[in-house]
């Protein structure tokens, strides 16, 4: 692994170890550009219309945290 992307990696896992009020696991996704970290994702019980394209099962409409950093990702370049 990269310098870089083991610095990426100890990020996220700090940020996905922060608090966390439910007693579901936490997952945490990064989306970085030039170096630098633009967008970051956790997953939630909240739905997203997003999530209805790429869902596996009918229920599977709940917030991944991939899903929720590529749409910041994506908003974060729209400006």
């Amino acid at each position: 692994m990269a310098r870089r992307d083991a610095i990426f990696a100890k990020a996220a896992e700090y940020i996905a170890t922060r608090d966390w009020p439910h007693n579901l696991s936490r997952h945490c996704a990064i989306v970085t550009y030039r170096g630098k970290i633009i967008a970051v994702g956790f997953n939630d019980l909240k739905t997203h219309t997003m999530m209805l394209r790429y869902r596996r099962r009918p229920a599977g409409i709940y917030l991944h945290a991939e899903i929720a950093a590529i749409s910041k990702a994506i908003a974060y370049f729209r400006g």
